[in-house]
């Protein structure tokens, strides 16, 4: 099967586009989850409270605590996975709030 120059392009195009939104999307669920863990914070709460005002109607997120091996709280959202964690504990994070790292997994 051939494919034109021009199906070539409109191809790479919508690729692209569909990249950036993606990554626009991380973000953007990043952001809430930080404002979340910063809620928490805020009141004083402990990673084992972050679950319950991720699930809550705020944010609607699917969380929960995973205690082995260390402790987390696990949100899955679109097929993927971001984690909240002790900011001791992570390397990278994609943000920080108090003591708390917030990062995607790979």
């Amino acid at each position: 099967m051939k494919i034109t120059r021009r199906q070539l392009r409109r191809i790479i195009r919508e690729e692209r586009a569909r990249l950036i939104s993606e990554a626009m999307d991380q973000s953007g669920v990043v952001e809430s989850i930080s404002a979340g863990v910063q809620e928490a914070v805020d009141q004083g709460l402990g990673l084992f409270d972050i679950e319950g005002i991720l699930r809550g109607p705020a944010y609607g997120f699917t969380a929960e605590t995973v205690t082995s091996p260390l402790p987390m709280v696990m949100i899955d959202t679109r097929g993927k996975k971001y984690v909240v964690i002790n900011s001791k504990y992570a390397e990278s994070p994609d943000a920080v709030v108090g003591k708390y790292a917030i990062g995607a997994l790979e």
